[in-house]
């Protein structure tokens, strides 16, 4: 690769490390506040009700619901809580699985500043400075 190139692809990739890092800084600031959350698996379901002569039971028949749950991991099996169609609780809930891929988008985000990182450095490129970075000199 000659240094043009070498050059233009450095920056490009430090450019996306910028982007990296500004789109990071604002999982971070969600992350460290977290909101209120119930913890678990969120789970909707409709079922059948027990009485034979309702609707439920023919073929094709409306099911009852939807009711929600959350699911948790305890020891060898699972812990189902019922929430019903408490529009709070099912709300904490969804907190949760928004908090849970928030802290997945941001472990992706800094495998790919890895990645640009490595980048950088198999092109021959030191990222920053030996005894300097992010600007300020180390002791």
């Amino acid at each position: 690769m000659n240094s043009g190139n070498k050059k233009r692809c450095a920056t490009a990739l430090r450019v996306k490390i910028v982007a990296l890092w500004k789109e990071r800084q604002k999982l971070e600031a969600f992350l460290m506040r977290p909101p209120a959350m119930l913890g678990g698996t969120l789970v909707k379901q409709s079922m059948r009700c027990g009485k034979a002569a309702c609707a439920c039971h023919r073929r094709g028949g409306k099911l009852h619901g939807p009711y929600f749950y959350t699911r948790l991991k305890a020891g060898d099996g699972y812990v189902t809580r019922y929430l019903g169609r408490d529009a709070k609780r099912i709300g904490l809930a969804r907190a949760f699985r928004e908090y849970v891929s928030t802290m997945a988008r941001y472990r992706e985000l800094q495998r790919e500043i890895d990645r640009c990182f490595i980048a950088l450095r198999d092109l021959g490129i030191v990222p920053w400075k030996e005894g300097v970075r992010n600007g300020a000199k180390r002791r």
